[in-house]
């Protein structure tokens, strides 16, 4: 029995190895027209199946086997599984390692002696590999002595398939792929480096694409019925590998400062939002140090605040520090009246109902960031007596004033777990009629000589916001200087191109095109290129934008905004862009009256 189930596996294990290289070789080989490439899956299924028949028990014929059934239903899962099923993400000291090995390959020239046979193969792979799965017929893939490859597949001229099979193996897709691919990547020591890496994928990635968007763009663009547009719509449609050389850098700058121009819009939609949600009422009383819990407000102050005329309601709360990890700096703790914490907190997802004999939380994102603090967990608060009390999360909100993490409790509880029933703030809502300057001066006589502030909700909101402003300034001056140095670009190379297309110019000038109708169609293809680039550096800035906001900002600073897109303030950026590289090229063609257009041709009389 030994000895047959060895000469089963050894057979199978051979008839496993044919039929793989049958299927390759029909797969990588030139064949003919009536070969069906049904057969190569055929081929591979058959491999596959026959490899997992090894260890299948042998039974005697006629008689059923459950334990074969229980094999074989287990080889198909394995199969199904092998199609389907998805791999754990390999280590970060891995995919260092397997990124220095391939930037060695690359950058070391004995090494990319070698390796670059390996990467024309893999390029021209790609192409077959995706002409065979969106349904075209791989009829060979040929190899040059130059490192270059062809890849020939039949099928529809047009189609989803031709599109697949075309971009395939390319850089410019390449690059924009693993970019979305690392966008979903976790922090590396706590730092979003494998975002920062999906951003430059991205902006590449795009830069590459650029003579394909240009092609594409200017086939579905209708041609001009007027010479001149169309002298430049086809030599920008013909010439569109030069595009890259004209735009890249207008790409990347845009798609730099669209990305910036959305991030910081949203950052402060999102701050306007959140001060609107936190800060209900019309006046706000603290006690001098406050903020850090030294100081307090006596009972009877509270009391008498409260029977101030003007004033309907208070609320008063605490605010200390405790600490949660000796290694990471103190919370923040803050005890107020929670009657309805669904309508009052700038909540981040849903709250989990409450839970009978657990005392309830709510965490920041930071807290949920940093101590894993998620709703349904459980937090141990450390109290003044060294007793550690558990407390169930509820709910995660948005908190952009302290970043280190803050966990907000109902009075009620924080007075039953540590009777201290002192307070640092209070929020105060008044009557329509009442005069918010009459209510601070009743509230300072009272007060006596003890240290107050006060500070109304237009004040909090207008100084937030004007910090946010002036911290966020100096943006509009990296975004004006990557434009510039976009702009740039476009003149040193159209400036080039003037120089080395005198002789086209020349033979235009023969054809009775007058010097300002040239440097219109030079103007012209500027402005063609322009629009392309801009097109393209909206949309790269677009998806970059996506990953500032919604992986970056959480992993550096372990809080999330909503995307806001200023379509007014976009829409003049990249209309000021597409003006400016007009422009910028009609100032490098000003070039040509300088020379004799007609003489540019005198040497191929």
């Amino acid at each position: 029995e030994v000895l047959v189930r060895d000469l089963h596996a050894g057979l199978a294990e051979a008839v496993a190895q044919l039929a793989l290289d049958g299927a390759l070789r029909r797969a990588v080989l030139p064949r003919g027209d009536a070969v069906d490439d049904r057969l190569d899956r055929f081929h591979l299924l058959v491999s596959l199946l026959v490899s997992h028949a090894a260890v299948v028990p042998m039974t005697p014929v006629g008689h059923a086997s459950p334990v074969g059934d229980q094999v074989w239903r287990d080889i198909w899962h394995d199969i199904w599984q092998d199609v389907v099923g998805t791999q754990p993400p390999p280590g970060q000291g891995s995919v260092l390692l397997t990124g220095l090995l391939a930037l060695g390959l690359v950058v070391l020239p004995p090494a990319w002696q070698v390796s670059r046979h390996v990467v024309t193969i893999a390029h021209e792979g790609s192409h077959g590999v995706a002409a065979l799965l969106s349904g075209r017929r791989l009829a060979g893939i040929r190899l040059h002595s130059d490192t270059s490859g062809l890849t020939v597949s039949k099928g529809r001229p047009t189609g989803p398939g031709m599109v697949v099979t075309a971009f395939a193996g390319y850089v410019g897709p390449a690059l924009l792929g693993l970019g979305a691919l690392l966008a979903f990547a976790p922090p590396v020591f706590g730092l979003p480096l494998a975002a920062y890496a999906a951003v430059g994928c991205v902006l590449i990635g795009g830069i590459a694409c650029v003579p394909a968007t240009v092609a594409l763009l200017l086939r579905a663009a209708p041609p001009p019925q007027r010479a001149l547009p169309l002298l430049a719509v086809e030599r920008a449609r013909r010439e569109r590998q030069v595009a890259t050389i004209a735009v890249a850098g207008v790409v990347a700058s845009l798609a730099l400062a669209v990305a910036l121009t959305v991030m910081v819009a949203s950052f402060r939609d999102s701050m306007t939002r959140w001060l609107d949600s936190v800060l209900p009422a019309a006046l706000y009383v603290r006690a001098g140090g406050g903020g850090t819990g030294a100081s307090f407000l006596a009972p009877d102050f509270v009391r008498a605040v409260e029977a101030i005329p003007g004033v309907e309601r208070i609320e008063a709360q605490r605010v200390t520090q405790v600490q949660l990890d000796p290694a990471r700096p103190a919370v923040t703790l803050i005890a107020r009246p929670l009657a309805d914490a669904a309508a009052s907190l700038p909540l981040v997802g849903a709250l989990v109902p409450a839970a009978p004999g657990t005392i309830p939380v709510y965490v920041s994102e930071a807290m949920q960031a940093l101590y894993g603090a998620t709703p349904g967990s459980t937090i141990d608060l450390p109290l003044p007596d060294g007793r550690l009390q558990p407390l169930r999360v509820r709910g995660v909100w948005r908190d952009y004033a302290r970043q280190q993490g803050t966990l907000l409790l109902a009075a009620s509880d924080y007075r039953a777990l540590t009777a201290d029933a002192r307070v640092n703030d209070l929020a105060l809502w008044l009557a329509p009629d009442a005069d918010i300057a009459r209510v601070q001066l009743g509230i300072r006589a009272l007060a006596g000589d003890a240290a107050i502030d006060f500070a109304t909700t237009g004040e909090i909101r207008a100084i937030s916001l004007r910090i946010f402003d002036r911290s966020f300034a100096v943006t509009t001056w990296l975004q004006a200087v990557a434009i510039a140095i976009g702009l740039v670009g476009i003149a040193a190379s159209f400036s080039a191109q003037v120089l080395a297309r005198r002789k086209e110019f020349g033979l235009l000038s023969h054809l009775g095109l007058t010097r300002r109708q040239i440097v219109a169609v030079v103007t012209a293809e500027g402005a063609v290129w322009t629009a392309a680039g801009t097109l393209l550096g909206l949309l790269l800035g677009l998806a970059v934008s996506v990953i500032l906001v919604k992986v970056v900002n959480p992993q550096s600073f372990h809080w999330t905004m909503e995307l806001a897109l200023p379509a007014l303030r976009l829409a003049l950026l990249c209309g000021a862009v597409v003006v400016a590289g007009s422009a910028t090229a009609w100032l490098a063609s000003r070039a040509l009256a300088a020379t004799d257009l007609a003489l540019a041709v005198k040497e191929d009389w």
